[in-house]
């Protein structure tokens, strides 16, 4: 009950509004133009905006459900999905952290403010679970995954380093929408250069976006929802479209698939120190799960959750409870 009143004062304000006014911007409430992808179109939903696209996802995305995770062996989980846990972003407790349990979780330790405000999400989000106040807890995660879309493409998605990408990469008679971030790096293996939208995805079915495709194709077997080509252009336009509705899903999904190691990994190493009692793993529906893992060691795909920078981790917190 420590956050308690914390969270009382927290649920007042609305979620993303406020990240958008924390960036002095609009990028999440905009409204878009009427989408001409249809992976936009699949869901018999209105969403105009890139926040409708989040809060959606993380509404369908909250409960138990497989993960369609194809790298099981490499973290030691059931190689079945139906051995597996299931997980949903709402459905397992997060684990409280400390410079102690970072330090086994993240290769770059953040300051002590850091830790606080990630222990603060943590119990507001136990919390929220505890009491089964579901509207509150979903706006709690839209405010972390809008903060987490701004540090990963929206200050930066309409620049002319964008649009040059858009146009080089793009498929023939694909134009960029706005907010739609293009970006290359050269530092990363060949098949990632190519980042693409809201929580930069590469456009490589063979790369880390397959248990995000296998995972929509398997829940929204509706034909016009079917991501059945799965080659570069056509993935740009999955990626990069209008209302970003893929995109939304994918960032969201990501998360959980992390989680979902943790729950289901027997090594110690890929899951966090409070899931060990007495030297032995916990039962995987006993375990709680932490966003704040290295990529290699829980399937992260985002660098300000595991503080890559040293210092984005800090900026994220800041921005969720500025």
């Amino acid at each position: 009950m420590k956050y308690l009143i914390l969270i009382l004062s927290f649920s007042s304000y609305a979620s993303l509004e406020s990240v958008d006014s924390y960036f002095n911007d609009d990028e999440l409430s905009k409204v878009r133009n009427q989408s001409e992808f249809e992976i936009d179109q699949c869901h018999d939903v209105n969403n105009i905006s890139f926040g409708e696209s989040i809060e959606y996802f993380i509404k369908k995305l909250a409960n138990k459900k497989p993960t369609f995770l194809h790298v099981a062996s490499v973290y030691n989980m059931p190689s079945k999905m139906e051995n597996q846990e299931a997980v949903g972003l709402l459905s397992h407790p997060l684990c409280l952290v400390s410079k102690e349990s970072l330090s086994q979780t993240i290769k770059k330790v953040p300051d002590a403010k850091t830790i606080e405000l990630a222990n603060r999400f943590a119990d507001e989000h136990n919390e929220y679970r505890s009491l089964g106040h579901r509207e509150e807890l979903k706006k709690l995660w839209a405010r972390f995954f809008g903060c987490l879309a701004y540090t990963e493409s929206l200050t930066t998605a309409d620049t002319k380093a964008s649009k040059k990408l858009a146009k080089k990469y793009g498929p023939r008679k694909y134009s960029k929408p706005d907010g739609v971030k293009f970006y290359y790096d050269k530092w990363q293996p060949k098949v990632s250069r190519l980042n693409i939208g809201l929580f930069q995805f590469t456009p490589n079915y063979a790369g880390n976006i397959k248990p995000c495709v296998d995972s929509w194709n398997h829940f929204y077997q509706e034909e016009k929802c079917q991501i059945k080509n799965k080659e570069q252009d056509n993935l740009i336009r999955v990626f990069g479209s209008t209302t970003q509705q893929f995109n939304a899903y994918c960032g969201v999904h990501k998360v959980i698939q992390a989680f979902s190691v943790q729950l289901n990994t027997q090594t110690k190493k890929f899951t966090h120190p409070n899931n060990t009692e007495s030297g032995k793993l916990k039962e995987s529906n006993k375990r709680c799960v932490s966003p704040h893992f290295y990529a290699g060691w829980s399937y992260n795909h985002f660098g300000p959750l595991q503080n890559s920078t040293g210092d984005n981790l800090r900026k994220l917190m800041s921005c969720i409870y500025h």
